[in-house]
């Protein structure tokens, strides 16, 4: 009986599966970014349009990504740095459109 590893049919049957795996993982990791990234966005456009009434940067900004900081780590965890916010919120100023991002992503 010869053993399977030494086929070379089985061993093109190992890569075609190997090859299937890391496409799906490639697609999920994308589709996993396009989502984060559009998670991001709204978060900034909350931050803009709802807390922010628009503005580019309330006299009180500074002391809002920090009460915001705070709140959402303790309530979500870890993620939500002043510094992560502030790129939240740039994300939406820079694509003030979803539909123009998600083109962008795709």
């Amino acid at each position: 009986m010869t053993k399977l590893s030494n086929n070379n049919e089985y061993q093109s049957l190992i890569t075609n599966i190997g090859n299937i795996l890391e496409q799906g993982k490639k697609q999920a990791y994308q589709k996993v970014n396009h989502i984060v990234i559009m998670t991001y966005w709204e978060i900034g456009k909350y931050i803009m349009k709802y807390e922010q009434k628009g503005k580019n940067r309330a006299g009180y900004g500074a002391q809002l990504l920090k009460s915001l900081s705070t709140d959402l780590t303790n309530n979500f965890g870890k993620g939500f740095s002043v510094d992560s916010l502030e790129r939240m919120r740039k994300l939406y100023q820079i694509f003030p459109k979803s539909a123009t991002l998600s083109r962008k992503l795709s």
